[in-house]
């Protein structure tokens, strides 16, 4: 019978898996390259930029052209208490049991979503930002498709830590 793991008084010792050094490093160059493309455009910006889109991605809401700054430190913020939570594996919940036997894949597909969310996160935050500068519409299927890459993020490690808690326990 798998013996069940108490993260609470053990020192977290995995190493983060490959993958995720790879995804964060793709998730940095887009928080830069993203932010100086933003300097390098703003003083060509309109003085007031779109600042919000309805469901059909049409533009409903004009703001100052400083809100651009304001749209890149929501990017950088959500991605930052995204990075921020990913150093503390000891408080994750995966909803699953955690033992000696799986605790190092567990881990592992955790920090995988961790990272892959935040890409996600950037990603869209970066398109906002270059549909602002660009000053048009987004397209209409823009938030399914966050929400659909978000979800189906959370659905594919999700399963995968179930099916290996499932080994452990027939």
């Amino acid at each position: 019978m798998a013996t069940p793991i108490d993260f609470s008084t053990r020192a977290c010792c995995v190493k983060r898996p490959r993958i995720t050094w790879i995804v964060d490093s793709l998730c940095i160059a887009l928080l830069i390259g993203t932010t100086v493309y933003a300097a390098c455009r703003y003083a060509a910006l309109p003085e007031r930029i779109p600042v919000h889109y309805n469901a059909k991605g049409v533009i409903d809401g004009y703001g100052g052209k400083g809100m651009m700054w304001l749209l890149l430190a929501g990017m950088w913020g959500v991605v930052g208490c995204l990075s921020f939570v990913e150093q503390f594996p000891k408080c994750w919940n995966t909803g699953f049991r955690t033992t000696k036997e799986n605790h190092v894949q567990m881990l592992s597909l955790t920090w995988t979503l961790i990272s892959i969310t935040k890409l996600i996160v950037a990603a869209m935050f970066a398109y906002l930002v270059m549909a602002a500068i660009r000053g048009g519409n987004l397209p209409a299927l823009f938030m399914p498709i966050v929400l659909l890459a978000l979800g189906a993020n959370f659905l594919y490690w999700l399963a995968r830590a179930f099916f290996v808690a499932m080994r452990q326990h027939p």
